[in-house]
């Protein structure tokens, strides 16, 4: 059974539809924040042993400006820091 994740306050858990492939790459393409479905234009990945961590361009309502948001594995979990 796994333990609860603690986590920090600068992370949020979020909604995150992702493409996933046979070499165990992911790519965020969409996340939901504050009820706005956010577009992620391009990102670049660093892996560790317990997560993807993501720096994305994203683009919302005619913006767009990098996030940053991982992916824990075991936990099949998704945060968006701030």
């Amino acid at each position: 059974m796994l333990k609860p994740h603690e986590f920090n306050s600068n992370e949020h858990k979020i909604q995150v539809i992702a493409s996933f492939n046979t070499n165990q790459e992911i790519k965020p393409l969409y996340f939901k924040y504050n009820e706005k479905t956010i577009t992620v234009l391009s990102c670049t990945c660093e892996k560790s042993n317990i997560s993807y961590v993501f720096k994305c361009l994203v683009e919302s309502e005619g913006y767009t400006r990098y996030v940053r948001l991982c992916y824990y594995i075991k936990l099949c979990l998704w945060t968006l820091i701030t």
